[in-house]
């Protein structure tokens, strides 16, 4: 009898133990991290958090953790877990409990090229769409409604491109329109269309991309003011819309509302570049060949005559890089030297003086560079530390060295900046640096900086589409 309460003590024991057994040996919760691999746009902060959750689906408190990045130089991570974009590229994101590594991929986008028309601006991202913004009166900005656009917005239709050379383009003369060789080498073309400069057989403005016709695949293009030039996959060059000269058609057509191939030359290209209402190509070797009107020397042949079909340029030999101006074009030679010719009433061919130039003369000064731009009445260039130099015409500020004074010779850009690539319009000129930042200066009356504000004599940032964070727009 004495042992009957200890017996009954033990079930009861039991009893008591088996709930602490239990919550012993319950599962681990289940750790992730969130909001796991995604792009972000440089410049943006991202927040990335440790997310714990229990057997039944239950938010639990989230660990502590200990949080790194595999390329600080791309993105960074704060204590916290903030992810910062720094410049393009693709990092890995980790955090460390304690008993388990987590980790999640970030890829850094940004703008891959930025080009610049009367008052309108284009770029395409990294990741391949384009955005315009600035005047749309025409539909130049391509996003379906001709209204000005203050900031980027996408063009119609989900318009993506690579963003190399040649794939995007707008005229930096008069009215402008927009072309972009899309997948497949399919042209397309947005914008004003008065003279059949689209190429779709129509001239109807177009507010949203419309392809161009004839059936060709092309790798590169140029919009110039009333016609638009390419270079299709067979090297041949084509061109269409209206010029008395510029087609190449010899003394064959001045209009033509399809692609027309370029007759005379070489036959194959690999660059072109238009003007207002001249042409300018490279052949693979570097030659430098022109045709179009030609009444300031615009295409380098040491006269003033037009020329129906393309003539080889006098002057330093091979090219690297050529483009053509309103009524001037410059271009880089092998060795990195700049070389203009044409108009130079407003000291865009960059030599130290205002006199026309009919063959090709050497801009001021002893620096090389890689690449160059022209607009209206001002050329721009990438120098070979990849700091941006522009000369020439300065009523907006379009120089960005922070004043409104014109230059016969290369001023820098303000800033430090470092550029992979520049581009100049009428009245305002952009560029993109090394990080995949997009930066523009100059007259912004129809908000072709894309930024508030008006005349901007050093680089303002434009913003990359779904930045977030400071500086950025969400």
């Amino acid at each position: 009898m004495p042992l009957a309460p200890r017996r009954l003590a033990l079930p009861l024991l039991l009893l008591f133990l088996a709930p602490l057994t239990a919550r012993a040996q319950a599962a681990p919760p289940k750790l992730a991290l969130v909001p796991g691999a995604d792009t972000i746009a440089v410049g943006s902060t991202r927040q990335f958090a440790v997310v714990a959750t229990g057997e039944k689906g239950q938010k639990l408190p989230p660990p502590k953790a200990t949080w790194s990045s595999s390329d600080p130089a791309v993105a960074t991570v704060s204590a916290t877990g903030a992810v910062k974009a720094v410049k393009l590229g693709t990092a890995t994101i980790t955090a460390s409990t304690g008993t388990t590594t987590l980790s999640a991929t970030v890829t850094v986008y940004g703008w891959a090229r930025i080009v610049t028309g009367e008052k309108v601006t284009c770029g395409a991202i990294t990741l391949g769409p384009v955005y315009c913004w600035g005047t749309g009166g025409f539909g130049e900005t391509g996003t379906g409604a001709k209204t000005n656009v203050a900031s980027p917005r996408a063009v119609a239709g989900g318009l993506a491109v690579s963003g190399g050379e040649g794939t995007l383009s707008t005229s930096g003369v008069g009215i402008s329109h927009v072309c972009a060789i899309a997948a497949g080498g399919k042209a397309m073309c947005w914008g004003w269309n008065s003279e059949g400069q689209l190429g779709d057989g129509t001239k109807t403005d177009a507010a949203a991309p419309v392809a161009v016709g004839g059936g060709k695949a092309f790798t590169a293009v140029s919009a110039a003011l009333q016609h638009t030039c390419a270079i299709g996959t067979d090297g041949a060059a084509y061109c269409w819309g209206s010029s008395p000269f510029a087609l190449g058609q010899g003394d064959g057509d001045t209009r033509a509302p399809l692609p027309v191939k370029v007759q005379g030359g070489p036959g194959k290209f690999t660059a072109i570049t238009s003007g207002y209402a001249h042409n300018c190509a490279l052949e693979g070797n570097g030659t430098a060949w022109c045709w179009g009107d030609n009444s300031a020397g615009d295409l380098g042949i040491g006269s003033q005559e037009p020329q129906r079909k393309p003539v080889k340029v006098k002057g330093p030999g091979a090219f690297r890089a050529i483009s053509a101006g309103y009524t001037f074009t410059c271009g880089v030679a092998q060795d990195g030297g700049a070389w203009c010719w044409g108009t130079n009433i407003s000291g865009q061919l960059g030599d130290g003086s205002t006199e026309n130039r009919f063959t090709p003369v050497r801009v001021g000064g002893s620096r090389t560079f890689s690449g160059i731009a022209t607009g209206f009445g001002h050329a721009c260039a990438v120098a070979a530390d990849s700091t941006a130099w522009c000369w020439g015409q300065n009523d907006q500020g379009e120089l960005g060295n922070g004043t409104t004074t014109m230059s016969t010779q290369p001023v820098q850009v303000a800033g430090a900046l470092r550029f992979v690539q520049v581009a100049a319009g009428s009245t305002h000129s952009c560029g993109v640096t090394a990080d995949g930042r997009g930066w523009c200066w100059g007259g912004n009356d129809a908000g072709q900086l894309g930024s508030p504000g008006a005349v901007g004599t050093k680089p303002r940032e434009v913003a990359v589409p779904g930045r977030r964070g400071k500086g950025g727009n969400s």
